[in-house]
């Protein structure tokens, strides 16, 4: 491939409409096998379009960890799709066409249409990018604002100009839009601030400035506003600790999942080494340099006085990053001399396109999704009591999660999720559906019958037949 190929328009749009066709494939076939998981179901509840704004923002969202931008959108789009899982995706599509435009638009008024159509399939086939699309959650809005962010403010620095305004504006949304969200906006001021420092140019870290700023406020008087409420934010991220074992899953899962295996690892950090020979690579990635600490390392800093470390919280910054690497790497192929260093640049972007199909698929299957409604709805009329055994968080001040998903999806029945905390015989239970419980890997992953049923306070006195279904960290008994 020659020079003249690579800066073909024609031949990157085909490139961008195969990328597009494969992600609308993997959005499809996802969509109609996936279903919802406890995350997702608190968002459910949380935007139902019956209560009203005042009670979506200052009491349901009260146990939100993350700032409600999507909160907002998604409540005012079920007012007119009310079926969550289909408005969610509806939302999360229409972010990633957005995206994808703003991108190539943007690189098209410099006459770099071709880098436009590169960085959109970069986006498009990005492992984050794959598995949040499918989520009813914050991830995708926040992903899309980052990508763009990131393309805005690296166009800024190569031109010397910009609307700042547009820089801000964005900035502010972004800070909303999640937590990681804000992080990776003040990540990209910062960047600005040193580079404009660093190269003596007045008018980027000015820009930087106001870019930290807009992103900032809004942030803080969220933060401000929630962790002052009753049950409100900081308690709800209890669950998180700042243990070894909890800092070693968070790298384990941004490795596994944003990059690839332990060979594919090594492959890229090899290509790396190698680009970092180029004074072109080093003088264009002080950029991504600067925006991948902050961004990597600043969680693990903060969590040493609040944890908020998981590794798919990473996945909001994560396509923005490979975006901006990318732009870096488009200088070393106009500017290095070196083919070796070239073809080492290209591996850094090309490894993550490569790896997210299998990478994603894997993350999607393994989906905790809560399968277990399908079964109990089938069998209501069998449960003359209804009243159905299940684990439930004791205190919903603190975390409303697991009586509120129940009550969702069994919605229309009659049927209610009661906690296991009293000892009962199978025998005494006036319902075909002995116990239900989702999102519990302990019980579900109970392969003994007597064990399973002693760990939900249950006796089988008269040794009644049982029938126990078991799906990904959930599980139904039922009696034959």
């Amino acid at each position: 491939m020659d020079c003249k190929d690579i800066n073909n328009e024609r031949f990157w749009l085909g490139l961008c409409a195969l990328a597009g066709t494969v992600f609308l494939v993997m959005f499809v076939v996802n969509a109609r096998r996936g279903g919802l998981w406890t995350d997702e179901l608190f968002t459910v509840w949380a935007t139902d379009p019956s209560i009203n704004p005042w009670q979506l923002q200052f009491d349901r969202l009260r146990y939100e960890t993350n700032p409600p931008l999507h909160f907002w959108l998604l409540y005012g789009l079920r007012q007119v799709v009310p079926e969550a899982r289909v408005a969610g995706l509806i939302l999360n599509f229409t972010v990633v066409v957005a995206t994808v435009a703003a991108i190539v638009m943007t690189m098209r008024r410099d006459g770099r249409a071709w880098l436009g159509y590169a960085l959109a399939i970069l986006f498009l086939l990005n492992t984050a990018t794959l598995i949040y699309v499918q989520e009813v959650r914050a991830y995708m809005l926040a992903l899309g604002l980052c990508a763009v962010l990131a393309v805005l403010v690296m166009r800024f620095i190569a031109q010397g100009r910009g609307r700042v305004a547009l820089l801000a504006v964005l900035g502010a949304v972004t800070g909303l839009s999640h937590v990681y969200g804000a992080l990776f906006a003040g990540a990209l001021a910062a960047a600005l601030v040193i580079e404009g420092l660093v190269f003596r140019r007045t008018e980027v870290w000015r820009a930087g400035l106001i870019l930290g700023v807009a992103c900032s406020v809004p942030f803080l008087i969220w933060f401000v506003g929630v962790s002052h409420q009753e049950g409100g934010t900081l308690r709800n991220i209890g669950w998180i600790s700042f243990a070894p074992e909890h800092i070693k899953s968070t790298i384990d899962g941004i490795v596994r999942v944003f990059v690839g295996p332990v060979w594919v690892v090594i492959i890229w950090v090899m290509a790396l080494i190698l680009a970092l020979s180029s004074p072109v690579f080093r003088r264009s990635g002080l950029m991504v340099a600067v925006v991948a600490v902050i961004f990597m390392i600043g969680p693990f800093a903060i969590s040493a006085k609040v944890p908020i470390l998981h590794y798919r919280y990473f996945a909001v910054g994560f396509p923005a990053l490979m975006l901006l690497l990318a732009m870096a790497v488009c200088e070393v192929w106009r500017a290095e001399p070196s083919r070796l260093r070239k073809g080492a640049a290209a591996i850094l972007v090309l490894i993550p396109v490569v790896m997210s199909l299998p990478v994603s698929w894997v993350e999607l299957t393994a989906k905790p999704v809560w399968r277990g409604a399908e079964v109990v709805r089938t069998n209501a009329q069998a449960c003359p009591s209804q009243t159905i055994r299940g684990l439930i968080y004791p205190d919903a001040k603190v975390q409303p999660i697991f009586p509120f998903t129940y009550e969702y999806l069994l919605r229309g029945t009659g049927l209610k999720v009661t906690g296991s905390d009293q000892v009962a015989d199978v025998s005494d239970i006036n319902c075909r559906i002995v116990a239900w419980v989702e999102h519990s890997g302990f019980i579900s992953e109970t392969t003994d019958e007597a064990l399973l049923l002693e760990r939900l306070n249950l006796t089988n006195r008269e040794r009644v037949p049982l029938t126990i279904q078991r799906h990904l960290n959930g599980v139904v008994i039922l009696k034959r």
